[in-house]
């Protein structure tokens, strides 16, 4: 398909068929696109006097522009794979093929493009690990499911007793909590509202339902709210090298990179006042640096998540709060 797709690109190169834009009005485009509904919902997202068609040959596309002169003018190419892909970047949209390419200005560029991937590919993760003899994926076991063989294993069982040492040191108590919970906790937590799909399907067993954990917040509330605590014992920080279960799509499960079970260095610190917040958070901070400084990790970067006021499905609808805590 790729290759077929290629000789029609160059025969579209060859004929220089220029790119002609046109604006056209809602109305238009609206008529011209009705059997398409994909042009349709991109149309929403458009104002009335910005929307354009561009044409080439016979085939014309709605279009914001931004083209070579004409199809002459494009470069060495090579169309490289296909993936599914859900339409907006969304699970609950329909599922399209995306096809990837490569665009250079010249022939050596598109080889030394070509050797780095394959330079990559040697040195993919799978096939050293499993060279190595430190972990493999089975089909039969599922996609998504690392084992460990026993050369990995002694590593990561070397680096989670270091990393419990060193969390103890710093006033952490670990726990360990079950990987599986009853749905009504989820349910409480808010999990199950805002993450089902993401989770494993619901186990019944006489009469009660129990859900793999897709993460481990729930388990470690459950602890601080069992009992009540005087104001001296927070900060409270509980920590777990817990396994989480998320029933990543088959099209997005990728070697160790993106899997299905994973094991997550957790922890959760329940605070007092804002004062108590910025001490811990930066308590956080210099941990992690200094276990990356051990690690020989120095390239990375922090990420801060804000809340989006206009989206309650995903963020907790209480403003005051994220007020509060970005003003951190």
């Amino acid at each position: 398909d790729l290759g077929w797709l290629e000789e029609r690109m160059r025969q579209s190169i060859t004929g220089q068929h220029a790119f002609r834009m046109s604006k056209v009005t809602r109305t238009e485009a609206e008529t011209r696109w009705k059997q398409q509904p994909f042009k349709l919902d991109l149309l929403e997202d458009l104002e009335d006097d910005n929307i354009a068609h561009c044409t080439h040959a016979g085939f014309t596309d709605l279009c914001r522009g931004g083209h070579v002169n004409h199809t002459g003018e494009i470069p060495v190419f090579k169309l490289m794979s296909i993936a599914g892909a859900y339409w907006r970047g969304s699970e609950k949209n329909p599922q399209l093929q995306r096809i990837y390419g490569a665009l250079f200005e010249t022939e050596e560029e598109l080889a030394a493009y070509e050797t780095q991937l394959e330079e990559a590919r040697r040195r993919d993760h799978r096939r050293i690990g499993r060279d190595l003899k430190l972990f493999d994926l089975y089909d039969e076991v599922g996609p998504g499911h690392v084992v460990w063989l026993p050369a990995g294993a002694t590593i990561r069982r070397e680096l989670e007793r270091w990393v419990e040492d060193l969390e103890i040191e710093h006033g952490y108590d670990h726990v360990i909590t079950p990987v599986i919970a009853k749905r009504e906790l989820y349910i409480r937590s808010g999990h199950w509202d805002h993450y089902q799909d993401a989770m494993y399907p619901v186990m019944e067993r006489e009469g009660e339902q129990y859900c793999l954990r897709p993460m481990n917040c729930p388990h470690h509330i459950m602890i601080v709210d069992s009992e009540q605590h005087s104001y001296r014992e927070y900060p409270i920080r509980i920590a777990e090298l817990g396994n989480m279960h998320r029933w990543e799509k088959s099209g997005q499960v990728s070697g160790m990179s993106r899997v299905r079970i994973m094991t997550l260095n957790d922890a959760h610190i329940f605070c007092t006042d804002a004062e108590m917040v910025e001490r811990e958070v930066e308590g956080v901070l210099r941990l992690m640096e200094h276990a990356y400084g051990i690690l020989g990790l120095t390239d990375y970067t922090y990420r801060l998540s804000l809340g989006d006021p206009d989206n309650h499905e995903k963020y907790v609808d209480n403003p005051p709060m994220w007020e509060a805590g970005e003003a951190l």
